[in-house]
């Protein structure tokens, strides 16, 4: 879960915990090759829904007239509203090459803007070392743990400067998910607030390359 804006966390307090998420946001997901052919990095894009946008607008006190439009000086005070995250954060993205989890830098090469009402926000984050593809395959997912968050792939997906690879999104399986959340709310091991829910509720997104060169 990322930082909430301090208005939208007194607004959401009240709600049942794990009844439902509290924050949608559709994500797209580009794998960014470099020209040799080895994956180097992964941008993401998160729209926010209108709710979330409006309360983080009002908490940064941008778009006071709501018009929906921002100015110049605006847009400046909102680009990385969005990356200033907690310690342990893990930007909601999980990526596994062979089922060995990959380590991610932090965010660079963000941007924010205001879309038909919506907070649209990218950010860019490199692997440690360039990945050379061959008969591995790698794993993404887009989720919170704590499934406060919810995401969904409605962005798309693509692959930038390899047309060698073959990409997949498999759905999640809703009615397990649920199932999960269900025993969690009524079981007897319904201490934690926010257990780790959400990844049930992840498609997944698969990447193999025929070649990398």
């Amino acid at each position: 879960m990322k930082r909430l804006p301090a208005t939208l966390a007194c607004v959401l307090a009240p709600l049942p915990a794990l009844a439902h998420p509290h924050v949608f946001v559709d994500a797209g997901v580009s794998f960014i090759f470099n020209d040799a052919g080895q994956l180097t990095s992964v941008k993401i894009e998160w729209a926010y829904d209108d709710l979330y946008t409006l309360i983080t607008l009002d908490d940064l006190g941008l778009d006071v007239d709501g018009d929906g439009i921002i100015t110049v000086a605006e847009q400046e005070k909102l680009v990385g509203f969005d990356m200033k995250w907690i310690d342990g954060f893990e930007g909601d993205l999980y990526v596994t090459l062979a089922d060995t989890p990959l380590i991610l830098s932090q965010p660079k090469e963000y941007t924010a803007e205001l879309v038909d009402g919506r907070l649209i926000t990218s950010h860019v984050r490199t692997f440690e070392n360039p990945i050379t593809l061959s008969s591995e395959t790698i794993a993404l997912k887009v989720y919170d743990p704590t499934y406060y968050s919810a995401y969904t792939l409605d962005l798309g997906a693509e692959v930038i400067n390899n047309t060698g690879c073959n990409m997949t999104q498999i759905p999640a399986d809703l009615g397990k998910a649920y199932d999960v959340v269900e025993n969690l709310l009524y079981g007897s091991n319904s201490d934690d607030d926010y257990p780790a829910v959400g990844e049930n509720f992840a498609d997944t997104l698969t990447l193999s390359c025929e070649t990398s060169s």
